[in-house]
């Protein structure tokens, strides 16, 4: 536990190792210090941490951190607690007794920083202790998701108003790296800060390079820009099943490659991340599940296969490329029926009120509620086989529990994301004995002896699909001898649940008088609408600067353009001496010398149509560009 009563500086030089503050960080901690109120706007990889941890210890009492993602919240304990400086997360990982344990050990002044989900928010063991500890600051971070109007708004995060008014006189600092002028203003309402105070740095970033390329031939684009960039990178797409195909094809041509997305399990995603993380694989294919806390500074490029579906999702994507400082790019590979299926898929495909009615009636029916029951009860569902099982959009039927989830009927928490847990129990003997039951069991419990060291101990979470791919046996019969020796008493065994959970906030409602805000779903479309188009425009500017549309997005209008995007590149006159040279070192396919000469397209057609008409250059096969001996007329 660290001695209170130290400077920032001092804080920052013993536990970092950093001589000074990057800017703004030092003014941040000096508003918090003083007890203030305050919004701090810094680019993705600012150090937006360091702004409360490192105030945190310069004094006795505890800051609650409040974070959207496991990742993210796992990342920053692990790393306190590799400084020496306690600190618990409240995840899903955790069983009801390890909760009350960290709870106790908040209570107690032995914990310096608690982070929890703003779900976690809900629950009464954490309303009726958190007045118990001696907080001193509340930290929110990834603060846009408290706003309508951000792009990733979290209804739980309105929670946090709450714990304000049971918290009085507790400043609270709330951190973003994406947030318009709008949407500055409105996390500031919704936290209800006694008066406006922003703290921002530029979200400019000198060392990264925002590239656009037209393209149809997304896959000898790929491998152009493979050729072209060095050093570890991400690819975003919008699908599974293309994460796997992009890989795949990567890995026919020998590179280093690997997938990663929501559906697999959480040590076969640890175990694909550390990977890449290790640089033992070059590309990671991923949806938009992996990003945030990520802590790999040294990604030279972020590649995104399909445009994001808002200029805030791809801001912050393309941001965790170059987080050391040194020069890194982001590519967007567009063909314009990209944008075309951007706004089938988002706009398109929004629910009408008369869907969300049906959706609310044949989901109360699905769990046998009478009108005017369920309150306060939760219930398992896959909303997988409901959608199925009504020939319903799925994503449609994400859209309605997402607008009641706002209007407070209930709460959806995903189940596939907690994670099973188990302790054995009994003796050295017993165990020994239960192994000559039958053989499934005996290589069982060998293999939980082996995988898991703490098992007969503190516990440890289990995976029981990792488990039957190893036995070679159906996860169905591993989770049926667990529940028998949880039965027999010769573990504990919590497994996890295999559907989402509904929380019901209110009774069963009429469906004829539903009272939800019906304005919502006309506001979200105008919302969807506005953002795809200006995601739209961004991809098709044909003048300008990358970097300064992106900052103007966000409210920064007086900026210098950046020298090194496609546009600023495109402005440019074609060198045609360093294009020649560039063709007479080696045969080059049309991709390649896009990648080597971004934005000059246009030109670069024109100047390859005139040397072949002259002679000077000539095509053999549909791509390769190969330099004639001789001379140009």
């Amino acid at each position: 536990m660290p001695s209170n009563q130290k400077s920032p500086q001092e804080v920052l030089q013993e536990y970092w190792g950093y001589p000074n503050f990057r800017e703004p960080q030092g003014a941040i901690i000096e508003s918090v210090l003083s007890g203030r109120d305050t919004l701090a706007l810094m680019p993705t990889g600012g150090g937006k941490s360091l702004c409360f941890q490192v105030p945190t210890l310069t004094r006795s009492g505890m800051t609650l951190v409040i974070s959207p993602l496991i990742a993210l919240m796992n990342d920053q304990v692990k790393n306190l607690n590799y400084r020496g400086i306690r600190a618990v997360a409240l995840t899903s990982e955790l069983d009801a007794r390890q909760v009350d344990i960290a709870l106790e050990n908040c209570m107690s002044g032995a914990v310096p920083f608690l982070y929890l989900s703003p779900e976690r928010l809900r629950t009464e063991i954490v309303r009726m202790r958190l007045p118990q500890m001696k907080i001193t600051m509340i930290a929110v971070d990834e603060a846009h998701c408290i706003s309508e109007w951000g792009y990733d708004f979290r209804p739980s995060y309105r929670l946090i108003r709450e714990v304000r008014d049971a918290l009085p006189n507790i400043p609270v600092l709330a951190l973003t790296a994406s947030a318009t002028p709008e949407v500055v203003d409105d996390i500031q309402e919704q936290l209800d800060f006694k008066s406006p105070h922003v703290i921002r740095k530029s979200f400019g970033r000198p060392n990264l390079a925002y590239r656009v390329w037209p393209t149809r031939d997304k896959y000898g684009a790929v491998t152009a820009l493979l050729k072209k960039h060095s050093g570890a990178g991400v690819i975003y797409v919008r699908n599974r099943r293309k994460t796997q195909e992009i890989a795949s094809f990567l890995q026919r041509r020998g590179i280093p490659a690997t997938y990663y997305h929501a559906g697999l399990d959480a040590m076969e995603k640890q175990s694909r991340q550390d990977s890449w993380t290790r640089n033992d694989t070059r590309v990671i294919v991923a949806t938009n599940a992996f990003g945030m806390g990520i802590d790999k500074p040294d990604v030279r490029w972020v590649l995104h296969w399909e445009p994001a579906d808002c200029i805030e999702s791809y801001f912050q994507e393309a941001g965790r490329a170059g987080r050391d400082g040194n020069e890194a790019v982001s590519y967007v590979l567009y063909d314009q029926r990209d944008g075309q299926e951007l706004h089938e898929r988002y706009v398109e495909r929004l629910v009408t009120e008369r869907e969300v009615h049906r959706h609310y009636e044949a989901l109360m029916n699905y769990l046998h509620l009478p009108i005017g029951s369920g309150a306060d009860q939760s219930y398992d569902i896959d909303l997988k086989e409901f959608s199925k099982h009504y020939d319903f959009d799925l994503y449609g039927v994400y859209q309605t529990i997402d607008l009641l989830e706002k209007d407070g009927f209930w709460h959806l928490s995903d189940g596939y994301k907690e994670r099973s847990f188990l302790r054995i129990t009994v003796d050295h003997r017993s165990l020994y004995e239960t192994r000559l039951k039958n053989s499934l069991v005996d290589r069982l419990i060998q293999l939980l002896l082996r995988s898991h060291p703490g098992i007969t101990e503190e516990g440890s979470h289990i995976d029981e699909n990792r488990m039957a791919a190893r036995l070679g046996v159906s996860t169905a019969a591993i989770r049926k001898e667990l529940e028998i020796g949880n039965k027999e008493q010769r573990w504990e065994y919590k497994g996890r649940p295999e559907a989402d959970r509904l929380w019901m906030m209110i009774p069963r409602q009429d469906t004829r008088h539903l009272p939800w805000n019906r304005k919502a779903l006309s506001e979200l479309r105008k919302r969807k609408e506005e953002r795809i188009g200006s995601m739209i425009d961004y991809l098709e500017s044909q003048e300008g600067c990358r970097n300064q549309l992106l900052l103007s997005y966000f409210g920064e209008k007086e900026t210098e353009p950046c020298g090194k995007c496609d546009l600023c590149l495109k402005s440019e006159d074609l060198d045609e001496t360093v294009l020649l040279d560039y063709l007479k070192a080696a045969t080059r396919e049309w991709n390649d010398v896009m990648a080597e000469f971004p934005g000059m397209d246009e030109e670069i057609s024109q100047w390859l149509r005139v040397q072949v008409e002259s002679g000077m250059v000539r095509w053999e096969g549909p791509e390769l560009v190969v330099l004639k001996t001789g001379s140009s007329n």
